[in-house]
């Protein structure tokens, strides 16, 4: 129904609906009709639904040029959880001269459901948070990229865990962040994610395959990156030891294995480690630790 008072409360009087229903559910709601307002019987309002040999209602619609591509496919999705939970088929259309719905952008969600019966279609309006739902591997890695440059500059080197089916010594670590594991994904840079960040990241498949699209993206922004074949400690650890031989270099990590790796493998020159800023930290300074002058201490 379009949102209005249930019948009983309209002076007595049915309006027009866009319910189907089958012959068990007519029959009740018939038969109050009758006896109730014998002038405005439910049969001229609720037609029944098609028997086996006839086909169910199929509702033509098209898009608005104002119809942004990510909302396109958020409407789609509708629509296919429509069509796998009702009886009711909905068909994109090119032929304006007949009843259809127009997916429309507006400034609020909203339109009348009921009937489709006027040429000029009739208006389903899409508000701007549609465009929010569902964003595009696309933009997610750009939206990863701009971090990056924006925190960290032009000369920094990052490094990725990998993640295979080979076992790993951080294995009982993910078990413990990970108490379910999501679906296998396959996806392209252009399709939007359709999923939990939390759930789409514990399938170790689906991680690496994003880590490889965003490393790809990374490197064509212009940035150094290292990828290991499993977990990346030890690789992040060689990699900040030797780019301090060469200039000033800054750890940044929240592993402690990662500073103590650092003290392990020093040999020479300007290395830092700082901790990764956490999000709920109210302070905005950072805290470096010298690992040169560490090692002087410990020795």
């Amino acid at each position: 129904m379009d949102g209005r008072p249930i019948p009983e409360e309209v002076d007595g009087k049915f309006f027009d609906g866009d319910m189907i229903l089958t012959t068990k559910q007519r029959r009740p709601l018939e038969e109050r009709g009758f006896k109730q307002y014998p002038e405005n019987p439910l049969l001229d309002f609720w037609p029944p639904a098609p028997q086996s040999n006839e086909p169910y209602p199929v509702v033509p619609y098209v898009f608005d040029s104002s119809i942004e591509p990510v909302c396109i496919n958020v409407i789609k999705d509708c629509i296919a959880h429509w069509e796998a939970n009702t009886c009711i088929t909905f068909q994109e259309t090119t032929n304006f001269n007949q009843p259809r719905i127009i997916f429309i952008m507006a400034e609020f969600s909203g339109g009348y459901f009921g009937r489709v019966n006027s040429n000029n279609g009739q208006e389903i309006k899409i508000g701007p948070s549609c465009n929010k739902t569902g964003k595009t591997y696309t933009s997610i890695l750009d939206s990863y990229c701009s971090y990056v440059s924006r925190h960290y500059g032009p000369s920094v080197i990052i490094v990725f865990d990998g993640y295979t089916n080979q076992p790993s010594t951080k294995d009982g670590t993910h078990t413990r962040r990970n108490k379910t594991v999501g679906r296998n994904v396959s996806f392209t840079s252009a399709m939007p994610l359709k999923m939990k960040k939390q759930e789409f990241l514990s399938n170790n498949d689906n991680k690496q395959r994003f880590i490889n699209m965003l490393s790809e993206c990374l490197e064509r922004t212009g940035f150094q990156v290292h990828n290991a074949d499993g977990d990346a400690d030890v690789l992040i650890a060689q990699t900040a030891v030797m780019a301090a031989k060469k200039h000033r270099t800054v750890l940044v990590g929240d592993d402690t294995d990662l500073l103590i790796l650092l003290l392990h493998l020093y040999q020479c020159g300007e290395l830092y480690f700082m901790s990764e800023p956490r999000k709920s930290s109210s302070s905005s300074s950072h805290k470096y630790l010298n690992i040169g002058r560490a090692c002087g201490i410990l020795a």
